[in-house]
């Protein structure tokens, strides 16, 4: 399902600036203006030019969309209590993604970087700790 739709949208415009620069040379003042250290007195619009859609960029839903990553590796997870320091994750879902993608970039870099899905149990402490709403499937 689309989620959304960005245009890119360029719009060319041709200006001249003039500056009025305190130098001893030419080429004093071409590098003081290069360099933005001269402020200019007038500018002179000349033309524009009617604004082009340059690119269209359609987004849809990550397939991790409501899931979280860690890098603690699951069998560290038994010798970790969730509420203390050796315990932490490393992101949430950003939940879009470009159409021509496989998942969004956050979930790309970490897979990337080798980290693993939050467990439902991880994930119910920190809705219930930080309010974060990962998707968790209810325990019966």
């Amino acid at each position: 399902m689309k989620t959304r739709r960005e245009y890119t949208v360029r719009e060319r415009r041709v200006d001249d600036y003039y500056y009025t620069v305190e130098a001893s040379s030419k080429a004093e003042a071409i590098r003081k203006v290069e360099e933005c250290v001269a402020d200019y007195g007038e500018m002179y619009g000349h033309k524009t030019f009617k604004p082009v859609v340059e690119r269209i960029q359609d987004y849809d839903e990550c397939p991790n969309r409501g899931e979280g990553w860690s890098e603690i590796p699951l069998d560290d997870l038994k010798d970790i209590k969730m509420d203390s320091f050796d315990w932490y994750y490393n992101g949430k879902c950003g939940g879009e993604k470009q159409v021509e993608d496989t998942h969004c970039s956050l979930c790309r870099s970490a897979m990337r970087a080798g980290r693993r899905l939050l467990t439902n149990e991880e994930k119910l402490y920190l809705n219930e700790k930080h309010a974060t709403k990962f998707n968790v499937e209810a325990i019966v």
